[in-house]
């Protein structure tokens, strides 16, 4: 099988992790499939790109007691390999469904039981409803989480090129609707007291994300002042 960057640095990750592998050609059928998923033609933003780059963010972040753990490692590796593996932008429930996916193929990368219930959770997290770090595996969500939006701190013409591909993905909503509601999920973000629930994150990412979703938010061509 032909393999080529992408698939690498998948391996390279779950390799990291995985105690009970199968053989080298069936890890990288399960990555096929990962990937095929990924690059579905309505994703614009939500495709395997966006995996990768999470994956540079992991693997960038300044390590502490929590993210050298070995009890996190292979949590956040395959929250972030599955968080958008169900992507349908017709429903509301591709986070429960991409838990649901990795839940019939836990056994197969060998996954305890208790590790798969977190990465679940952690999944589930990437909603992006407010989260409380003193709750159940809270540290594990709002790292996934973090991790998710680091995108949003990213340079000011990548960020924009981010919410065009966004825009694509759903060019079957109206402007006026599909721009209120972006409105409403980016100031939902600055009216926190954090974007970023870890300080290494925020350390990062928090200045230039509040600077970007601002510069955006401010543009009266795309959104209407409320």
């Amino acid at each position: 099988m032909k393999h080529n960057y992408i698939y690498d640095i998948i391996y390279e990750n779950v390799c990291k992790v995985v105690h009970r592998c199968t053989s080298d050609d069936d890890i990288y059928n399960e990555i096929n499939f990962i990937v095929k998923k990924y690059n579905e033609p309505h994703r614009k933003y939500h495709n395997i790109n966006h995996i990768i780059k999470c994956f540079d963010v992991l693997n960038n972040i300044k390590m502490n007691e929590m993210v050298n753990s070995k009890s996190f490692k292979p949590c956040i590796i395959f929250a972030i390999l599955y968080h958008d593996i169900i992507y349908d932008i017709y429903k509301k429930d591709n986070e429960y469904q991409s838990a649901n996916q990795f839940d019939k193929k836990k056994h197969y990368w060998g996954i305890s039981d208790s590790d798969s219930i977190k990465i679940m959770h952690m999944i589930k997290s990437t909603t992006h409803k407010p989260i409380s770090q003193i709750s159940q595996f809270g540290n594990y969500k709002t790292y996934m989480c973090d991790i998710d939006l680091a995108q949003l701190g990213c340079g000011r013409y990548e960020f924009l090129d981010n919410e065009e591909l966004i825009r694509k993905e759903y060019k079957f909503v109206p402007d006026d609707i599909f721009y209120t509601e972006r409105y409403k999920i980016l100031t939902n973000f600055v009216n926190r007291k954090f974007i970023y629930y870890n300080k290494n994150m925020r350390n990062l990412y928090e200045e230039k994300a509040r600077k970007n979703i601002k510069y955006v938010l401010d543009r009266q061509d795309v959104f209407s002042s409320e």
